[in-house]
Formats: structure tokens, C-alpha cells, sequence
């Protein structure tokens, strides 16, 4: 199972996702978020089932080229007539001519919501809630954010999480969440997210969780880029370190709820309020 989170920020919108994978008994880390439409800024990653996940990072990767080969050769065929080569107009050697077929940030928001939903019902023999989608694009004005549900219906938010451990930290990620929080604030919040999650209860199978000393997999999507960021040495110490002292405060307060209120429950009285 996957834990992803996704927050707009002042510049864009960033994902933040943990990197454990759980097949059989042996843990191992990989990346989970992927960009497929090269040449425009969108990003996407799945949580659910794990083999449903793998298959949806495999599948959009695969859907994107066999969509972008259609539209070429509609595009090929629209420009028959005209005694233009489309190699010409691809390589803007061709001005004011502006394809009429183009494979786009829309069409691949629906393509994510289409497949996300062919993966859920084969996985809800299985699961209820069997797969997820988080969308990040650029639209041309503004950066959004999208969560697809295994209906595939798609969700427009400023933030949003999906996979083993949303369902924890809802109220948190409301009641902390800033619309124009720096992305250092943002990634510190979903850092805290994760290694909250994989050091509680909640996560009975341990199917979250991080490389040692490693922050999340974060990509980051605005008008100028969609890539990866990379910390420096000394942020990424920082977070870390910050995220670590979080959870401890939050499990060292759940205690005293539990013992005070004579429950198990994991969600004490901090998730009504803010964390600091």
C-alpha cells in the first residue's frame, strides 16, 4: 500500500510520496510518483492494492505513447491535403499552423480517470477501496490538483491524500494545511504525514514507510517545471529531524489521551488541533 499526499503551495503543487513497497515479507523502496506526458507539466501516482499499482504506473506510462501515436497520425491525415509535412510543423519550421489534434493535460486527466477505475473493479473483489489516483498539472493558469476515486470520479482540492493512512491524518492535514505555505513548510507537513503513519498502529502490516535518513519521493509541478526537487543536505537533515520530533510529541500526547480517557482509539484530542 501507498501513502501519497498532495498540497498546492505558493509556486505549484507538490506530491509527496513514501517509498515502501511490501511484496510477501520483503521491504523494498522505489518511487512512486511518475511524470509520462513529457513536454508538459503533469504528474501522477496510484495507491491501493499493490499490484493494481504497479499495473496503473505500467499502463499510463503506456497509454501516453499509444494516445500520442493516435494523435499524430490524426494530425498526419488533417495535414494530407495541405502538402505539409508534419515533421515540419512538430519542429516549428512551419509557422501559424497549429495542429488540430493534440494530446493534452485534459485528455490524460480523463485517461487517468478511466484506468483508475478499470484497475478498481477488478481489484474490489478484493478491497472496497482497491486503488486511487493523484493527479498535479499545470493547466496554463493555474497549478491543480485532482484526487480520482476508484468510481473515477475526479476531485478538484488545494489538498488531498490518498492510500493506507489518508483516512488517519484527514483532520490533520486540514486544520495544518496553508494555501500559501513555502514548499519546505509543505514537504515538512507531508513528511510528518508519513513517518506518523509508519510508526503507528494504524499501519498494521507496515506497508509505509521511508529509507533510512531519506526524505519522501517529491515532485513538484508549476508553470516553469515538473520534476523531481531535490533538497539540500542540510534541508533535507532539517526536515527530517523536525518531522521525527513531530511524531514523537503527537504519540507522546496519544498516550496520555488513552490513559486519561481509558480508550485505544489512535486519534487523540491533537487531531482536532493544530500541530506544532
Amino acid at each position: 500500500m501507498t501513502f501519497i499526499i498532495g498540497m498546492k503551495y505558493n509556486d505549484g503543487v507538490v506530491l509527496i510520496g513514501d517509498t515502501k513497497v511490501l511484496e510477501g515479507q520483503t521491504p523494498h523502496h522505489t518511487k512512486k510518483i511518475v511524470a509520462p506526458l513529457q513536454g508538459t507539466s503533469v504528474a501522477v501516482g496510484s495507491a491501493g492494492l499493490t499490484q493494481l499499482a504497479k499495473e496503473f504506473n505500467i499502463r499510463i506510462n503506456l497509454q501516453v505513447i499509444q494516445r500520442q501515436a493516435e494523435y499524430r497520425l490524426l494530425n498526419i491525415k488533417a495535414l494530407k491535403d495541405t502538402g505539409i509535412d508534419i515533421k515540419e510543423v512538430e519542429e516549428g519550421k512551419v509557422k501559424d499552423i497549429v495542429l488540430p489534434f493534440n494530446y493534452n493535460y485534459i485528455t490524460f486527466l480523463d485517461d487517468c480517470a478511466v484506468l483508475t477505475k478499470q484497475l478498481a473493479d477488478v481489484g474490489k473483489v478484493y478491497s472496497p477501496n482497491p486503488i486511487e489516483s493523484l493527479v498535479a498539472l499545470y493547466n496554463g493558469q493555474e497549478s491543480i490538483l485532482y484526487k480520482i476515486d476508484c468510481n473515477g470520479f475526479k476531485i478538484e482540492s488545494p489538498y488531498t491524500s490518498i492510500g493506507r493512512g489518508a483516512d488517519l491524518i484527514g483532520e490533520y492535514l486540514k486544520e495544518n494545511y496553508k494555501p500559501n505555505m513555502a514548499l519546505y513548510d509543505a514537504v515538512l507537513l507531508g513528511t510528518f504525514f508519513i513517518k506518523f503513519v509508519e510508526q503507528s498502529k494504524f499501519d498494521v502490516f507496515k506497508t509505509v514507510g521511508l529509507e533510512k535518513g531519506k526524505l519522501p519521493q517529491i515532485f513538484v509541478i508549476n508553470k516553469s517545471e515538473c520534476k523531481e526537487y531535490n533538497f539540500s543536505d542540510q534541508d533535507k537533515k532539517s526536515i527530517l529531524k523536525k518531522a521525527e520530533k513531530r511524531v514523537k510529541t503527537i504519540h507522546k500526547e496519544m498516550r496520555v489521551f488513552r490513559v486519561k480517557n481509558k480508550t485505544d482509539s489512535l486519534i487523540s484530542s491533537t487531531a482536532n488541533g493544530r500541530i506544532i
